[in-house]
């Protein structure tokens, strides 16, 4: 029902008919303890009322956010349409390799969000040598190479700004996302396999 009427109050605000795409956010529930077995319940309800509102053309793509293998297998079984997409964090320094080669095997596409790692991660992003040293290589600024690799490693990036400046490196990150070559990508993406460092939300522990 909360799906439901989110979606409706969000038809309402925009002034339209239809979504082109409205995710489930997060795998578990708000105040509820990781853990708890009852997060796999309503996902698959909040999951269901997704179909239903793609069903009657209220939704034309239905997706999720932040669902780690496990939580997207469980979902496979149950649903009547895949997710057309996973939206979660990945960006150097977090390179969820797992999550994406499922995806991709399993024809659900993969959009990165938090690309800079948000305000308490961009500084730690922008500094990495990898970073530094693609910025120098194609002359452009850290923030440029942190989306470029981002739109090179996934099928999309979410991008947020009121910054002219954010809006103007989002736009010159296609033209160089063209130009990274083979060995700077590789350097971008090595520390990101291991570390797996997540500036946002962790949903590894939902049940």
């Amino acid at each position: 029902k909360k799906a439901l009427a989110a979606c409706e109050e969000s038809l309402a605000r925009l002034k339209t008919s239809y979504l082109d795409l409205l995710l489930v956010h997060w795998p578990g529930q708000s105040k509820v303890p990781s853990g708890s077995p009852t997060n796999k319940g309503v996902r698959l309800e909040s999951w269901r009322a997704l179909e239903h509102l793609q069903e009657t053309g209220r939704v034309r793509n239905i997706g999720v956010s932040n669902f780690e293998v496990c939580h997207l297998e469980e979902l496979l079984r149950e649903a009547k349409v895949k997710p057309f997409l996973n939206q979660v964090e990945v960006h150097p320094l977090c390179y969820p390799s797992q999550i994406i080669d499922f995806c991709r095997s399993n024809g659900i596409l993969i959009q990165a969000y938090s690309s800079l790692g948000s305000p308490e991660g961009y500084p730690t992003l922008s500094t990495l040598p990898p970073v530094v040293d693609a910025a120098a290589k194609y002359g452009c600024t850290p923030a440029q190479v942190l989306l470029a690799w981002g739109l090179r490693m996934t099928d999309g990036v979410l991008i947020r700004s009121k910054s002219p400046q954010h809006m103007r490196d989002a736009l010159l990150a296609e033209r160089i996302a063209g130009e990274l070559d083979a060995d700077s990508i590789r350097a971008l993406t090595a520390a990101g396999v291991e570390a797996r460092t997540k500036f946002c939300w962790d949903p590894s522990e939902i049940a």
